[in-house]
């Protein structure tokens, strides 16, 4: 039988359970063997021992398993999700000790950092993806998620901007720092739209910033967002109005 039949077995029956329990912040079953294995060497019981992984060629195994990776990635993403930042970014960096190159990983190492409110980290993560990672999708993501976080810090206080904007709707500064506040904020599709209208009044101002600063927005986000799609028809109607 394969070795590794003890995880799906176990992680067919209870994956989901674990999940919703992360994503709520409360543990009320029994899973942590299985969904987040240890070394066997460091169990003490019966059960930790038997879903201990037993050695290197194991944990290699473990990951390069197509299912129980993405288990492993769905879980450290729950743990992100619910605010434990430090445990997902172990996790991340446990994937990343056996496998460097995975881009699922940085990326969800970088945004562990920037959730801990900790862009320098985030920084320092990025610096050290491989060249075999450092374009994929997760990864780029995780860098447009950290430059809106830098814009933001510089944006200034969101009362302030949004009396300036109203003040002076042309001025395209005070706009673009009202999107960065609004996104940081977590008010994404009014950063959206603030951004697509700096864009209809002058898509030159700046170089073109409003439309680069909407790109990085779309780019933090999945494509199938449906801010992200509903975003796009609406920034392509402006251009060729």
């Amino acid at each position: 039988m394969d070795d590794l039949y003890r995880f799906h077995e176990s992680q067919a029956r209870d994956q989901a359970r674990a999940v919703a329990e992360l994503r709520a912040g409360r543990k009320v079953s029994h899973w942590m063997w299985y969904v987040f294995p240890q070394l066997g060497s460091l169990g003490r019981s019966p059960t930790a021992r038997h879903y201990g992984i037993r050695d290197l060629d194991e944990a290699r195994a473990y990951l390069a398993d197509p299912v129980l990776s993405a288990n492993l990635h769905g879980a450290a993403e729950a743990m992100l999700a619910e605010g434990a930042h430090e445990d997902a970014a172990e996790t991340f960096q446990a994937i990343l000790g056996e496998e460097p190159d995975n881009p699922q990983a940085w990326g969800g190492l970088v945004r562990s950092h920037l959730a801990a409110g900790n862009p320098d980290a985030a920084d320092a993560a990025l610096a050290q993806v491989p060249a075999a990672a450092a374009h994929a999708v997760p990864v780029e993501a995780a860098r447009a998620q950290l430059a809106l976080a830098r814009q933001a810090a510089n944006a200034g206080p969101l009362a302030d901007l949004e009396q300036r904007v109203a003040a002076d709707p042309a001025n395209h500064q005070a706009r673009l720092d009202y999107a960065a506040a609004l996104h940081a904020g977590g008010q994404v599709e009014q950063a959206i739209d603030q951004l697509l209208e700096s864009f209809r009044r002058d898509r030159d101002w700046n170089d073109g910033a409003a439309k680069a600063q909407l790109l990085t927005i779309f780019d933090a986000l999945q494509p199938t967002d449906p801010l992200v799609q509903k975003g796009r028809r609406r920034l392509s109607s402006l251009i060729f109005a």
